[in-house]
């Protein structure tokens, strides 16, 4: 293919591009894990979605997880000076620029399983979850391990009392007075020994158990005595007062942990407090899940009230979405619907159902959302998604009803351990209607014309009376666990967990592995939009406008790259991050028209900026409706991408060409509409 070279390359300064990544502004909340403090600013290590800090005492968080691994668990925090330390489910990670990046801070530590992490002195301590304790002498550059006379290796916390040096395990509590070079239990008294959290308040010592409440020491450990029937979480102390989190609520001591009472004004009804952090007098409760809104909460009079603080704190792992109308609604793994009307600008709770919101799917009228059956499984909302009823008679009582279809009049629900059921009644009632289909663990259902074809961990199963019975249909499909369907045209695409994509053109009879360009070999989610088909994957979203043929990153201010959902709503596609919530982006082929006036003639403008990298925005006029292509290709005449397919009316337009995934480069594009045609060349320079 011949291109013609209608224009020099130059460069000028462009505009703001519109289709990068902006996260939206939820949904909030999650559950903190941790908290700490340096100065005024206090942060909060979260469960999937890195550290937030905040230094307006709560009332804006912002994220600050640059260089932690996607996913991890931040399960506790320490601070040295103006240094941060995090312990992980990968390590101990370590800050020192107030969080704006974060190193690893591994070597020597043989297990990177890490529950807590502690500074006593110029010592750094390390409690891991298999190896017992680690001891770093230079802010974590090095450790070694430090676990003699510790019979119990699953090490929860710390604290300190002058030179002793303690640690709470499932097998009690240990006590060093040599830097942690030995250890000895200390249980004397302790009538449960499952120990989650200490702290010292006016030199008595406090150990939260699993079961057995708050025990206290005044003899160094020597002996112990209290407890009541609450499993204690953690214990934060601010000057003479104890503060207790439990699966009960916050309870608080005014007399170093002899009595307690409860200090939940505020707080949600299912009390479920998990973590404790101070800032001055201020305290902050982590709460997770469980039928309520997990976040930060905080209380500025030593507990007498509480108040939600999460505004820019987004820890939550969104699950599903659904388009109804001009409402856009989200299913978190915490159980949480939200609803938004402007792609993610504000965000509306709607309902808590108590476990992970799991699909959710449009039937006229009706709206259907799956949960975990622990929860009823199906529920239904006839009123636009404002109330919802149970809608889950004779569906199983264990699993998540992962995906939901329609076909006709017949609903199915796929379950994550015992396959499919139907409904020929509304959702009314269900049956299981599995003949045919050897794997029951059924992660995504999609109607494809006549057909209904299922996605599980043994492959494709297709059904052509509506799901009454199912055949295999694997040829060509070297990777069997099927995550996500979807299809775009003729073509049907699969997502699966460690072959990447695979297309079909024949209704799923026969498959083809379709990955150039695609890194990620874990896809979770699929969407389509016109010509281009998106995969959100373990590495991010990856864009193909040729079914499939090729696939380009389209990553660019997306800081959480570990997709669980996509879904086109508007012009904007929207991504459920794995800890981070929806974030949006315009589709990469999204078209805007600058100017209704009706040009004098078809006009291709040169690229700007140009060089780029990697994203350049291109101008064209349309003189007549009609249809309009713009392509990209490389120097060789592939096709790399279709920036535009679609009938355009007269006037000027704008587009945007995202090249993450390709290489530095010439590259032309085309303008071609009715009779006109030309092309220009840009550079990409990475």
């Amino acid at each position: 293919m011949k291109l013609l070279l209608r224009a020099t390359i130059f460069a000028i300064v462009a505009p703001t591009l519109y289709a990068d990544w902006t996260q939206t502004s939820g949904p909030e909340g999650g559950y903190p894990m941790s908290f700490a403090t340096v100065g005024t600013t206090i942060y909060a290590g979260s469960f999937a979605g890195g550290v937030f800090r905040s230094s307006d005492d709560g009332d804006l968080w912002v994220w600050s997880g640059t260089g932690l691994p996607i996913g991890i668990q931040v399960r506790s925090l320490a601070t040295d000076g103006t240094i941060l330390y995090a312990g992980t489910s990968s390590g101990v990670y370590k800050s020192t620029n107030g969080g704006d990046a974060w190193g690893v801070a591994n070597t020597g530590l043989s297990s990177t399983n890490v529950n807590a992490v502690f500074v006593q002195g110029s010592s750094l301590f390390a409690g891991t979850a298999n190896r017992g304790v680690f001891l770093s002498t230079n802010q974590g550059s090095s450790w070694a391990i430090d676990t003699v006379g510790l019979s119990s290796l699953v090490v929860r916390c710390f604290s300190a009392n002058g030179s002793s040096l303690f640690v709470g395990t499932p097998g009690g509590v240990f006590r060093s007075t040599d830097n942690g070079a030995t250890w000895a239990i200390a249980n004397a008294g302790l009538t449960n020994i499952d120990v989650n959290t200490m702290a010292l308040v006016n030199g008595v010592l406090l150990a939260g158990t699993q079961g057995g409440g708050v025990f206290r020491s005044t003899d160094n450990g020597d002996n112990w005595s209290g407890g009541q029937i609450d499993i204690t979480l953690a214990i934060a102390v601010i000057g003479n007062d104890a503060f207790e989190a439990t699966l009960g609520g916050i309870m608080r001591s005014t007399d170093a942990g002899l009595t307690w009472s409860p200090a939940n004004v505020g707080i949600p009804p299912t009390n479920n407090t998990r973590s404790l952090g101070v800032l001055g007098t201020t305290l902050f409760v982590g709460m997770g899940n469980n039928g309520d809104k997990a976040g930060v909460y905080r209380s500025t009079d030593l507990g007498g009230s509480w108040e939600e603080k999460n505004t820019g704190y987004i820890n939550t792992l969104v699950n599903a979405f659904l388009v109804n109308g001009t409402t856009l609604f989200a299913g978190n793994s915490d159980g949480a619907l939200y609803s938004t009307l402007n792609n993610g600008t504000t965000w509306t709770p709607i309902k808590n159902f108590g476990t992970g919101v799991s699909a959710l799917l449009l039937n006229g009228a009706d709206m259907l959302l799956g949960t975990g059956t622990s929860a009823g499984g199906v529920h239904r909302s006839t009123d636009g998604g404002t109330t919802w009823v149970f809608s889950g008679m004779g569906l199983p009582t264990s699993g998540f009803m992962r995906a939901l279809a329609v076909t006709g009049t017949t609903l199915l629900a796929g379950n994550s351990s015992n396959g499919v059921y139907r409904s020929t009644n509304g959702g009314a009632n269900w049956a299981a209607s599995n003949s045919g289909l050897t794997n029951t663990t059924v992660n995504a259902l999609l109607v494809d014309g006549a057909n209904v074809l299922a996605g599980t961990n043994d492959g494709v199963f297709i059904s052509a009376n509506s799901g009454q019975n199912w055949t295999v249909s694997n040829a060509g499909l070297t990777s069997l666990t099927v995550q996500a369907l979807a299809s775009n045209g003729s073509t049907v695409f699969a997502g699966t967990f460690g072959g990447g994509v695979f297309i079909s053109t024949n209704s799923g009879a026969n498959w083809a592995a379709s990955n150039a360009g695609l890194t990620a070999t874990i896809v979770r989610a699929l969407a389509a939009s016109g010509a281009n088909t998106f995969a959100g994957t373990s590495l991010g979203v990856f864009s193909s406008t040729n079914s499939g043929g090729d696939w380009t990153a389209v990553n660019t201010g997306l800081f959480n790259t570990s997709i669980q959902s996509l879904i086109i709503s508007g012009s904007d596609l929207m991504a459920g991050t794995n800890g981070n919530g929806a974030w949006r982006r315009p589709t990469t082929t999204g078209v805007r028209q600058t100017d209704a006036t009706t040009p004098d003639a078809f006009i291709l403008e040169q690229n700007f900026p140009n060089p780029f990298n990697p994203s350049t925005t291109i101008v064209f006029r349309i003189a007549d409706f009609g249809p309009v292509f713009i392509k990209v290709f490389d120097m060789l005449g592939r096709e790399v991408a279709t920036l535009v397919n679609e009938l355009l009316h007269a006037g000027t337009y704008q587009t945007m060409f995202d090249a993450s995934g390709l290489a530095s480069s010439v590259y032309y594009y085309t303008l071609s509409a009715g009779n006109y045609s030309e092309a220009k060349r840009m550079l990409l320079l990475k």
